[in-house]
């Protein structure tokens, strides 16, 4: 295994483990005869050793933890057996949720996730899921217990195998919900062409599997197992928006979306940032962003919003917030968000051009999925989408008229008069729309040209530059769907051929 997937392994092995263990300030004061702490809940003397990390490199320690506890934790050697009153357990918390705390929690998570991982290797298991329940069952039960079980799973050792033979083994298998937790978890994990299974993905399964990764993290409160499994993903992926680390009490609306992007693996498309105004101008350089509040998007595609939105005209405000489209429908589609009221992840349901859309970053998943080693269209393996077939298209879960339209460089529109389709919003699966022309797809066209507007430009400015006539701007304004003649410094327009 190169070195490169075994991060991507050990990464989302410790965001797994994580979500199973507790936070960083969890104390366990007796946990099978001994104390158990932080993220991933160290027992007994390794307890101890973290602690006389956090105290090596922590100058209130003493204060924060009071003097006999920290001359105990300073001296002694073994806590094999040393269990915690309340009074000691607070302390304890205090110092784990210390910025030197956190640090100490996560470079010796990462250190002993590692060593699983390569423990893993080492006794045959060599399929990326599987390394990651492995080392659950290892952060669990040690070293003795994962070997035990992998050597129990039916070789080749797979993610289901090696499940089967956890949830059968002595003492392993006592934790059920545990293992069946890790196991879907694992499950859904995305590690390029090396997939759960070596399936590729079409472009409508990862849309798919982008919508199921935020879902998880519906119900989840600043704070939660949920909530810190997104600043764990998210502070984990490199490199970091602005080199800045997501804090617990940021606002974490883009993270969230961020964090999806990056688990579903797709965030070297998609980009990455914690801030909404930033992102959306992430979108505009990387050509994703659609700036259309009437834009009918896609399961996986990010909506955002902006609340000073007046109703009147395109939306060209700021962003304040954004969330992922997880469910459309005919009439209105339904978003996926981090930090909404309660800093909770929750789900709001739109209407479509509604009030308040500032517009959408639409990554081009069916060339990522490609690019994944899967399919445009519905289908894996080789055989081409139907949408190559001739002019017309069928209909697949997921599609929209105008994503549809979006493929041949028309618009929905031209497709819904061209078809005699009353209701644009209301197309079935297996349908057949014919295309206008020779079918054509937009990869076939000649590129979209674009201009990043400068300060002090207009319209007219740009018109007179590429078109050779102001008088043209009008043209630019509706193919972009501006509403107005507002442009700003760094915004993409798309120009007319």
């Amino acid at each position: 295994m190169d070195e490169k997937l075994k991060k991507e392994v050990v990464q989302s092995a410790q965001v797994i483990i994580f979500g199973q263990e507790g936070n960083y300030g969890s104390v366990n004061t007796n946990d099978n005869g001994a104390v158990s702490i932080g993220k991933v809940q160290w027992h007994g003397g390794r307890a101890l050793n973290l602690l006389k990390t956090i105290c090596a490199a922590e100058s209130r320690a003493a204060s924060i933890l009071g003097a006999a506890l920290y001359r105990e934790i300073t001296t002694a050697t073994n806590w094999n057996t040393r269990t915690v009153n309340a009074q000691e357990k607070a302390a304890i918390s205090s110092l784990l949720v210390t910025d030197a705390g956190k640090k100490a929690q996560d470079d010796l998570a990462k250190k002993d996730v590692t060593a699983y991982v390569e423990h893993g290797l080492k006794v045959g298991v060599s399929d990326p899921a599987a390394l990651v329940y492995f080392a659950d069952l290892e952060n669990q039960g040690g070293a003795g217990a994962s070997a035990r079980v992998a050597a129990a799973a039916v070789k080749p050792v797979t993610l289901d195998t090696l499940h089967s033979a956890g949830l059968a083994d002595r003492v392993m298998g006592k934790y059920s919900t545990r293992r069946k937790s890790v196991y879907n978890a694992a499950r859904a994990l995305n590690f390029g062409s090396q997939q759960t299974g070596g399936k590729t993905m079409t472009e409508q399964e990862l849309r798919q599997l982008v919508a199921d990764t935020i879902n998880a993290w519906k119900g989840g409160t600043k704070g939660s197992a949920k909530h810190l499994e997104i600043l764990e993903i998210y502070n984990g992926h490199t490199p970091l928006a602005r080199g800045y680390k997501v804090q617990v009490n940021d606002a974490y609306c883009a993270t969230t979306v961020s964090a999806a992007y990056i688990k579903a693996g797709i965030a070297a498309y998609t980009g990455t940032e914690c801030g909404v105004q930033k992102f959306i101008e992430l979108a505009m350089t990387l050509g994703i962003w659609t700036e259309n509040d009437a834009h009918h998007p896609g399961l996986g595609d990010a909506c955002a919003y902006d609340w000073q939105d007046n109703g009147v005209g395109d939306n060209t405000g700021a962003g304040d917030h954004i969330g992922i489209v997880t469910e459309v429908y005919a009439s209105y589609f339904v978003v996926t968000e981090g930090n909404m009221s309660g800093g909770k992840v929750g789900t709001r349901k739109l209407e479509y051009n509604a009030r308040y859309i500032r517009g959408f970053i639409t990554p081009d998943f069916a060339a990522i999925a490609k690019k994944m080693g899967g399919t445009s269209g519905g289908t894996t393996g080789t055989q081409k989408p139907t949408a190559q077939q001739g002019n017309t298209y069928t209909v697949k879960a997921g599609d929209t008229l105008s994503g549809i339209a979006a493929k041949y460089s028309t618009t929905y529109q031209v497709l819904a008069a061209y078809n005699g389709i009353s209701d644009p919003n209301r197309i079935s699966v297996g349908q057949v729309i014919k295309i206008p022309g020779n079918g054509t797809t937009a990869a076939q066209k000649p590129a979209q040209r674009t201009h990043t507007v400068q300060k002090g430009e207009s319209l007219w400015n740009i018109a007179e530059k590429h078109l050779g006539n102001g008088n043209r701007y009008r043209e630019i304004k509706s193919l972009n769907g501006l509403g107005n003649d507002t442009i700003y410094p760094g915004q993409v327009l798309k120009l007319p051929q």
